[in-house]
């Protein structure tokens, strides 16, 4: 990276290892995301394959307004041997692909505004803004525009999208967040999103929409109730409607209880926890046990739950039934942590060492 104090230009490149699914030596059926190496098929999927990238940034500072200008190209040591279906045709390439993007950032007294737009070598192109107002501590409003075309492909990409890509949509999102008194918070958000093109299961155009709001009890002791309703639409499935009930009691400096229930029309889950952490940290309990009670799979609840790293950490609960988990974590040392967790689905331990410097 050189630069002065107004101008920036930055040169990179990598070649590391992707995990893929690999068929014969030189092509790939899927890439693989997870990050996870526990079974005999994941470990035969890490670094299976090789990814090539470069690139350029340069930015340039004026006195409320910075642009940028980014070039991207990368590609794979492996050829392309996914199967084309009418959801993703827009999305294959292969050998070499990149991306080119301008993007630009203003800031004028409470007022905020950002945009990107980028372009691909089909070309297709996508386009992004938003624009947020924060006149006080207690206020913050947002809202946020998209529109990707549907052959838009930009492999690493990280911006706002409803799909697990930034291609075949356009919408908008906006939110509030307001502080009417000390301790309280009230978040609103709403959220319209259409795909021209079809998606995954989904033949055709589709659309959906939301809207929800949160209302937040903080105390300085560490308690906490939230309340929170959401409201979806889908073109494709209908409405739904869902609510949250959380609370968490911090009875001292090691002792804590939450319980929480959650669920729609169609059925709910409810978990109640207690926690256990020393002041130093080097042990930390936690039990919850969980009742749920759905109609069927469409209906089913998703609830975050602790656990071990490299492990999934949201289960989702459908039918009618208990659930229950125990969890320690151990520190020994600063460098040596020790994570046990026994559930009624399953044992799982990790040990993590990290070797100072």
């Amino acid at each position: 990276t050189l630069g002065s104090q107004k101008l920036e230009c930055s040169i990179f490149a990598s070649y590391n290892g992707v995990d893929a699914r690999v068929v014969g030596d030189s092509c790939y059926t899927s890439i693989i995301t997870d990050g996870l190496h526990i079974t005999d098929a994941q470990r035969a999927t890490r670094n299976s394959m090789h990814e090539y990238l470069f690139g350029g940034h340069l930015s340039y500072d004026f006195s409320h307004l910075q642009l940028g200008l980014t070039a991207l190209c990368y590609g794979y040591d492996k050829c392309n041997a996914r199967r084309v279906r009418e959801y993703n045709k827009y999305q294959m390439y292969d050998g070499i692909w990149g991306n080119v993007a301008l993007n630009l950032y203003s800031s004028w007294r409470s007022f905020r505004f950002f945009a990107e737009a980028a372009m691909d070598f089909r070309p297709a192109a996508a386009l992004i803004c938003g624009l947020s107002w924060n006149p006080d501590y207690r206020l913050e409003m947002a809202l946020m525009l998209r529109s990707y075309g549907k052959g838009y492909t930009a492999t690493h990409a990280a911006a706002y999208s409803t799909l697990s890509s930034c291609s075949n949509q356009y919408g908008a999102t906006t939110s509030i967040k307001y502080i009417p008194s000390r301790g309280w918070t009230l978040h609103l958000s709403a959220e319209y999103s259409a795909y021209p093109w079809s998606r995954y299961r989904i033949d055709g155009p589709s659309w959906g929409s939301r809207a929800r709001i949160d209302v937040v009890r903080e105390s300085q002791g560490g308690s906490q109730l939230q309340m929170r309703i959401d409201w979806r639409h889908k073109s494709e499935s209908g409405s739904t409607l869902k609510g949250r009930l959380h609370t968490r009691a911090a009875l001292s400096q090691c002792w804590s209880l939450s319980a929480r229930i959650e669920g729609g029309l169609q059925g709910f889950a409810t978990y109640g926890e207690v926690g256990f952490r020393t002041i130093g940290r080097r042990w930390d309990l936690c039990a919850r046990g969980t009742y749920y009670n759905t109609k069927d799979w469409e209906s089913r609840v998703y609830i975050y739950e602790r656990g071990v790293p490299q492990s999934f950490s949201v289960e989702s609960f459908y039918g009618k039934g208990w659930s229950w988990y125990f969890l320690v974590k151990w520190s020994p040392a600063r460098f040596a942590n020790l994570w046990f967790k026994y559930s009624k689905r399953y044992c799982a331990f990790f040990i993590l060492i990290t070797i100072p410097g």
